[in-house]
């Protein structure tokens, strides 16, 4: 029977691992398998690098930053936390599109942010009840 009275650490690297790794695996699959069905190369090229990278950067900076403020801020309201990190990442991935002049791929890294940055601020616990974190 589980202790009640001892909140179990769910931020942790392993956790965190366990959102990351399907943030880059998924979006990297389907845009490659995507290519291959339509017999463009390009697509497929670029399934792992400009597709699959921003969603694994955003999803990375989404869970580590609700880990740092998980005791200074309650975001219980997920609409909330979907807007307040898609704020975030969405100018983050701009600046790097203009800072790395990656204009032509431009439409892949900002989907790709959305996706990253949704999911995980969706799945992310951070309310606590009965001193656990949910």
């Amino acid at each position: 029977m589980k202790n009640k009275e001892i909140a179990p650490n769910v931020f942790s690297l392993k956790s965190m691992m366990l959102m990351a790794l399907p943030s880059y695996f998924f979006p990297g699959v389907t845009a490659w398998l995507s290519g291959w069905f339509l017999h463009k190369n390009d697509l497929m090229n670029a399934s792992f690098i400009s597709i699959a990278i921003p969603s694994l950067i955003a999803t990375l900076i989404t869970y580590s930053f609700f880990w740092g403020v998980k005791n200074r801020f309650k975001f219980e309201n997920k609409l909330v936390r979907i807007f307040l990190m898609l704020f975030l990442n969405l100018f983050l991935a701009y600046f790097l599109i203009v800072l790395l002049q990656l204009d032509q791929y431009q439409f892949d890294i900002i989907l790709s942010t959305v996706i990253g940055t949704v999911i995980t601020a969706w799945k992310v616990p951070t309310k606590q009840i009965n001193n656990e974190i949910r």
